[in-house]
């Protein structure tokens, strides 16, 4: 995979792990942009995915708020939620241009609809 492609991942990876560690109260383990290893990359999606059902699963209500302090140290307020919308938003954002950058490099990119994903792992 090309730098940017590599970059990009990590990114996404990364910040799907960081809006998790925000609704759990915890420190994030990853910096937004840092670069992961491609081997890593299975485990670490794999980890948010599987801590994004746990959290679904175990809230009480989406529209619980969450005090959390961004990557800039300002502080906000948004419900569970709109973290999750904002977190599928993002993802689908950078898959896209993970897209581009895939065919830019003459490949053809997988699919990454979710639905498609539950279809071929579940």
């Amino acid at each position: 995979m090309a730098e940017e492609g590599v970059k990009l991942f990590s990114h996404l990876i990364n910040a799907h792990h960081r809006w998790l560690a925000r609704m759990q109260e915890k420190e994030a383990t990853y910096a937004v942009w840092e670069i992961h290893e491609i081997r890593n990359f299975s485990i670490i999606d794999q980890e948010n995915h599987s801590l994004s059902f746990q959290l679904l699963n175990d809230l009480k209500a989406l529209d619980d708020e969450v005090v959390y302090t961004n990557s800039k140290g300002a502080r906000y307020q948004n419900s569970y939620r709109d973290i999750f919308m904002h977190m599928i938003n993002h993802s689908t954002y950078h898959r896209g241009q993970l897209s581009r950058t895939i065919r830019n490099e003459g490949l053809v990119p997988p699919n990454t609809d979710y639905i498609f994903y539950r279809r071929d792992h579940f």
